[in-house]
């Protein structure tokens, strides 16, 4: 039995010419954590994918070219693993937005890319 988790909304997106940079930083990430098992990714398909749209298939965010921009279609998959991480990696060339999950207890988190920089947020729900 897994731990259900689903995308609420994204606003995440980057420009169909920082592909390859976006390719190149997922492979230099993934070279550093050649040795390291990862959950729920393959960090040698990572090695091996030939495009950008191959290597948010294997992390589970699947995209979509739109108005010359990479979009997030939606999220597939059950558990968290290392998105973070890879965030992180490609966040210089994310335009400014978030990815807002959710996950089955009720728990809400952002991942949020901001000026070239990647944030985990959680939240807080207050009612008034």
């Amino acid at each position: 039995m897994g731990y259900c988790v689903e995308m609420l909304e994204n606003e995440f997106s980057f420009k169909k010419e920082n592909a390859d940079n976006v390719v190149g930083a997922v492979k230099v990430w993934a070279k550093e954590n050649i040795n390291e098992r990862k959950p729920w990714i393959s960090v040698q398909t990572l090695l091996e994918a030939e495009d950008v749209e191959s290597i948010f298939e294997e992390i589970r965010f699947p995209l979509v070219l739109k108005d010359e921009k990479y979009i997030i279609d939606w999220f597939i998959g059950e558990k968290m693993g290392c998105e973070d991480e890879i965030f992180k990696a490609i966040a210089e060339f994310v335009e400014d937005g978030y990815i807002e999950m959710l996950g089955e207890d009720g728990d809400r988190w952002r991942y949020v890319f901001k000026d070239g920089k990647f944030e985990y947020k959680s939240a807080t729900i207050t009612f008034e």
